[in-house]
């Protein structure tokens, strides 16, 4: 049942940010079409915007993982429910994070197939393992993001400060292990040799956000 309620509340949204860059794709074809060098000058400038645009993925899904029972005055239906913390720990969670892997990796699959003008020539140079685990590093912090910010929606008094201070906290500290790298060479492969750190941070986040929603419900359980 809280699956549902769960899938039924996050449709919208999750069709609105499919619905945007199903159109963001339909503009790079027509970009594309007015010249052989056009992807060359604006693949760039379409990475750069749909990277950022991937960051709103899961701060998006993430803010009303509580703070969206409070906001529309469900917080006592949902917790006069025989729900155990674990069903509404893994229904919460586990619907979102299915939901940004989802659409974030297509979005991803995506960027590599109409930026063919810069991919295909990272492909010369750059090795297929490693690209390989640049997008599982893209993806495992995404999910970062998603945890910090469901982690913040638990004691945010409103959905948009969760947004705002989870997605702002939980790119800060995706990008720890980037920012901080020491790998020699390009910032290509700094995801490279940080993915271990990145899981580390998606066990310790998960574990913050598994913690706050587990008080919250054996708290109104108790009053």
């Amino acid at each position: 049942m809280i699956f549902w309620k769960e899938w039924r509340e996050l449709r919208g949204r999750f069709l609105a940010l499919a619905a945007f860059y199903l159109i963001t794709v339909l503009l790079v074809d027509i970009i594309s079409s007015v010249g052989a060098t056009a992807p060359i000058i604006f693949a760039p400038l379409i990475v750069v915007a749909w990277g950022a645009g991937l960051l709103l993925v899961p701060a998006v899904l993430g803010m009303d993982v509580y703070a969206g029972e409070r906001d529309e005055g469900t917080e006592v239906f949902l917790f006069s429910k025989p729900l155990s913390p674990v069903r509404m720990i893994i229904a919460k969670i586990g619907t979102r994070m299915v939901l940004t892997l989802g659409l974030c990796g297509l979005v991803m699959l995506m960027v590599l197939l109409r930026t063919r003008a810069i991919t295909g020539t990272l492909y010369f140079w750059v090795r297929p393992y490693v690209m390989i685990y640049i997008v599982l590093a893209v993806l495992v912090a995404l999910l970062v993001v998603l945890m910090v910010t469901m982690a913040v929606s638990v004691r945010a008094p409103y959905q948009s400060t969760a947004l705002i201070l989870g997605g702002a906290f939980g790119t800060a500290v995706a990008a720890m292990p980037v920012v901080f790298s020491f790998a020699p060479i390009s910032a290509l492969q700094a995801p490279w040799g940080n993915l271990g750190l990145l899981l580390i941070l998606l066990i310790l986040t998960s574990f913050l956000a598994c913690w706050g929603l587990a008080n919250q419900e054996a708290g109104r359980s108790q009053s």
